[in-house]
């Protein structure tokens, strides 16, 4: 159902993206809001300046991380002017700007900041509710739905003791959202929902009722309950017709065709709904929309075995989506032609089309990385101003001292010796107290020291017992998890306790999420596949990135593998000895480890290719028994599960070798073959 909020993304896209005039005057309007700034000397009409120049950034085309850049400047006049409101304020449209550019990690704490500073303060209960919503969904997106929950709640009571119905339909529809991804809460996400709705309906909020269809369309889509979510379709299509949108209603009707074309029935209406939308989107020159309908019309084509027009359409999507400088859309549009061209045997194109995509994602992770090294080095500079900050307050109070101590010595002469003498004993007791302030600061870091390799010994010693009890339950190889462990205790002896903690974090987590499979004969592949990314995020950091992976889904979305069943753990002794037996002792520049999952009509196929020294040279170490009992246990469970489950598993190990015979690494298939009913 992600394509509903995919539609709605279109939709604030489209509103974003101006024509030539717009971004004139848009930028018309940063140049007199720059002219307010220089034509005064109060604070806060120049933080309030700077914020909304800020916006306007963000609301041109290609404005990188300029939007960012200026918001920082505003939380550094913010700062130094003391107004903490101003400051709060500053701080959560900064972190606003981050969420746009989908950097949560970096915007919760913003906006907890900005929340925390004022949350004690008599009023401002309205910005009390926006950075208490904001930090919700910020840690929503993360997935922290403990942070997430506490946020909107808050939100939720201010609103409730201020009869603020918008923000309480706001922190409603928030914790519908969290509730919804935490497995068992579903039904308490629809209440959340209905109440939301039921909020904006009252105060006749018709942007606050369209935002909620599209939520409660989205819950009965997932479920597959697709006449539930088309009577919300339908009340949305009505309040658009009410409205008189032309970009609602071209809106909802391309909804209908994605709600029809994901269910897999009546394509033909699907098609209908799309078309329709099109005309509309074509009318009123939304060239974006107009490029979104035609990838979803050449799905529905391609669907229908019409690969011929379903290119023809996405050429032409490409051919707006460049124009519009839309990565997400080409990244979309250049996989669905890689796909189809990939099935007709033309890798040519095909592989012309892969190249595209993965240039493009590569562009926008550069981006992101940007913006990371961006963020570090505005906190660096916005920690070091708010030391200088209390340092300057600290020095301007001593100065102030010392003014008062001399006007008291010129108001009697007769004064002067017991004054001198007082100076003396300021002097002295100024460096009597700094001395103890001195020991006191070293004595409290020795503490803190103890105390943090205390806790890393702790957190150690705890991480080695969870290791040793998954070792004889799990029957998991347990050199890995005693050498991470090692590792860590060798990082702790250099002191990189910062190193050691993320080490442990990941392990400790990993380590849970295999005590939890204690019980459990079988669990999903999605959950295998999660199982595995963490164990290959922890090798990675042990040796120190010295080889990638990445995972490829072909034919067969990532969610939709909760429906195949395989034994826990089946994975990782394969991909342990890809990475210890064939790309670790191989000296090549890049190694690298391919899991690609691909759905046929009748099996779904697990690889995972390296490209490392193959089977034929010695393993390291001289492992060799040990990858043979490995091995031998793999291939009892396979049989267990084959003869204790409807479905069935094959595998098959495949040494890869060029003409000359030379090793070009391993391939191991898995094939988890559906009973014959389940097809």
């Amino acid at each position: 159902m992600a394509n509903y909020y995919k539609g709605i993304k279109f939709a604030f896209f489209t509103l974003l993206t101006l024509s030539a005039g717009m971004v004139f005057a848009q930028n018309k309007k940063i140049d007199s809001l720059y002219q307010v700034i220089s034509n005064t000397h109060v604070d806060s009409i120049k933080i309030k300046a700077t914020i909304k120049i800020a916006r306007e950034w963000h609301r041109l085309p290609n404005h990188d991380t300029k939007d960012i850049e200026v918001a920082s400047d505003a939380v550094d006049i913010a700062l130094t002017s003391g107004d903490t409101i101003y400051y709060s304020r500053a701080l959560d449209n900064l972190g606003l700007l981050y969420r746009f550019h989908q950097h949560y990690d970096i915007a919760v704490p913003l906006h907890q900041k900005a929340y925390e500073l004022i949350k004690n303060q008599e009023g401002y209960s309205i910005d009390k509710m926006i950075f208490a919503n904001n930090t919700g969904v910020a840690a929503r997106y993360m997935a922290d739905y403990e942070t997430s929950v506490n946020y909107y709640q808050n939100a939720l009571k201010i609103a409730e003791e201020h009869s603020n119905p918008l923000n309480i339909e706001i922190a409603c529809n928030g914790l519908g959202n969290v509730y919804m991804n935490i497995p068992g809460q579903e039904d308490l996400g629809v209440t959340y929902f209905e109440r939301a709705l039921s909020t904006a309906e009252k105060s006749g909020n018709k942007r606050g009722m369209a935002m909620n269809y599209f939520s409660l369309i989205n819950i009965y889509d997932t479920k597959d309950d697709h006449l539930k979510a088309r009577e919300f379709l339908n009340k949305l299509a009505k309040l658009n017709q009410e409205m008189g949108d032309e970009f609602g209603i071209g809106l909802t009707q391309k909804l209908f065709g994605i709600s029809y074309l994901n269910e897999g029935k009546e394509l033909c209406l699907a098609q209908e709904y799309l078309l329709e939308s099109n005309k509309i989107f074509r009318s009123i020159n939304n060239v974006a929309q107009e490029a979104d309908v035609n990838y979803h019309l050449a799905k529905l084509h391609h669907n229908l075995g019409e690969d011929a027009y379903a290119i023809k359409l996405l050429n032409e999507a490409m051919i707006h989506a460049k124009e519009l400088k839309n990565k997400g859309l080409i990244i979309s549009i250049s996989k669905l032609l890689y796909e189809i061209h990939k099935s007709k045997q033309d890798y040519s194109q095909a592989l012309t089309n892969h190249v595209l995509w993965r240039d493009y994602q590569d562009s926008l992770n550069l981006k992101q990385q940007q913006i990371e090294v961006l963020a570090l080095n505005k906190q660096y500079d916005l920690e070091k101003k708010e030391s200088e900050i209390a340092s300057l307050k600290k020095e301007q109070q001593i100065s102030s001292v010392r003014l008062e101590s001399q006007q008291n010595k010129l108001k009697s002469r007769s004064a002067i010796l017991i004054l001198i003498a007082a100076l003396f004993a300021t002097l002295f007791i100024i460096f009597f107290q700094k001395s103890k302030n001195r020991r006191f600061v070293e004595k409290n870091t020795a503490i803190q020291a103890q105390l943090e390799k205390e806790r890393i010994k702790q957190t150690y010693e705890r991480s080695l017992l969870e290791a040793e009890v998954i070792a004889m339950q799990m029957k998991i190889n347990p050199h890995f998890l005693f050498n991470s462990l090692n590792s860590i205790k060798l990082l702790i002896q250099q002191e990189e306790s910062s190193k050691a903690i993320s080490y442990l974090v990941r392990l400790a987590r990993f380590n849970r999420s295999l005590l939890e499979l204690e019980n459990q004969s079988t669990h999903s592949l999605s959950d295998e596949i999660d199982l595995v990314k963490q164990y290959l995020e922890l090798e990675k950091k042990r040796f120190q990135n010295d080889f990638s992976y990445r995972f490829e889904y072909l034919n067969v979305q990532e969610e939709n593998l909760h429906d195949y069943c395989i034994p826990p753990l089946l994975l990782q002794p394969y991909i342990e000895n890809a990475i210890w037996h064939g790309l670790l002792p191989s000296d090549k520049r890049s190694k690298e480890i391919l899991i690609s999952v691909t759905k046929t009509a009748k099996t779904l196929k697990i690889q995972i290719d390296d490209n490392g020294i193959g089977r034929h040279i010695k393993p390291m170490n001289g492992s060799k028994n040990r990858v043979g009992q490995g091995m031998a246990i793999t291939r009892e469970r396979i049989s267990l599960f084959n003869k204790t489950n409807k479905a069935s598993i094959r595998f098959n190990i495949t040494d890869k070798t060029n003409s000359s015979g030379n090793a070009l690494g391993t391939s191991v298939l898995i094939e988890i073959q559906q009973p014959t009913e389940t097809v």
